[in-house]
């Protein structure tokens, strides 16, 4: 099947599945080039992938050669371990992101046992061993996921850039910890709020308008005295009516969701749920009286 915008990319059916392709022509002769499998990579994927791709052979580039020295080079020199992947290849793609340090560092730190191995040998016996070294650590279940997650986003970059076929971790998911009793029993408890805690949550609120004002009467003072003057206004936006709502009615953010001015009485302090045409008598309905 050919892409009827990108000249030259197709896709076709092999026997590990549909493999996208890009045929382009170089002062050498016609060019085939090889852009990955699907679902190890997206219809999405590969035509960015080749729109980079045609732009560097319109300079004069032959990519399918550059691709193939940069296989050989790493082939050769033994880069294809995670470690050296990480190392010499990947780190350029962390570069680009404000959290690529914090990213190399996790991998370092939490999968030093696979640092030798070569990068597309890991499979679901590894991580399962692997998830039982982390949780012996005590590690966080999240925090066991997420670093994962961020080895998988590597695996899948080596696979876009070409540097392995596949691998082997898709549809591989952790196994998620078995609750404590004391967990279980502590899930289905209901914590009710302190007053230290009530006092704190009323102080930020108050806080959370301060700041909001304070950033207001900065913005106008600066060229952009067209922006509404917050001082006049008891709220400055929906947070503080909204929390109290909440805190006052017991109410769900999916409870008020779907809430129209109608569905509230100010005059015996009642809503009325829409989906469920409950009347539910509620002394907050004053507090919001006074929002514009």
């Amino acid at each position: 099947m050919t892409d009827t915008e990108l000249l030259g990319f197709y896709v076709k059916q092999r026997k590990s599945g549909p493999f996208f392709y890009l045929d382009y022509s170089t002062l050498a002769g016609k060019r085939t080039l090889s852009i990955g499998n699907f679902p190890t990579i997206t219809a999405e994927q590969a035509r960015n992938l080749v729109k980079q791709y045609l732009g560097r052979i319109a300079s004069g580039e032959d990519v399918r050669q550059t691709i193939e020295e940069e296989k050989t080079r790493i082939k050769e020199a033994r880069l294809l371990t995670v470690k050296s992947y990480l190392e010499n290849i990947y780190q350029t793609t962390l570069n680009r992101q404000k959290s690529g340090i914090h990213t190399r560092q996790a991998l370092e730190k939490h999968l030093r046992s696979w640092m030798d191995k070569e990068i597309n040998k890991i499979d679901a016996r590894d991580v399962h061993k692997w998830q039982i070294e982390m949780e012996n650590k005590e590690l966080s279940f999240e925090r066991i996921k997420g670093v994962f997650n961020m080895f998988k986003t590597m695996l899948n970059n080596a696979v876009k850039n070409g540097y392995i076929e596949s691998h082997k971790l898709n549809g591989i998911k952790l196994e998620k910890p078995k609750l404590s009793q004391e967990e279980i029993d502590s899930s289905n408890t209901r914590n009710y709020l302190t007053k230290n805690q009530i006092s704190q949550f009323f102080k930020a609120l108050d806080k959370y308008q301060e700041i909001k004002r304070l950033e207001r009467r900065s913005s106008r003072q600066h060229g952009r005295a067209y922006l509404p003057d917050l001082d006049a206004l008891e709220f400055v936006d929906h947070v503080k009516p909204w929390l109290l709502f909440m805190y006052y009615s017991g109410f769900r953010p999916g409870d008020i969701f779907g809430l129209q001015w109608e569905h509230l009485n100010f005059h015996n302090n009642s809503v009325i749920l829409p989906f469920i045409k409950q009347s539910i008598n509620r002394s907050f309905v004053s507090v919001l009286s006074t929002y514009p």
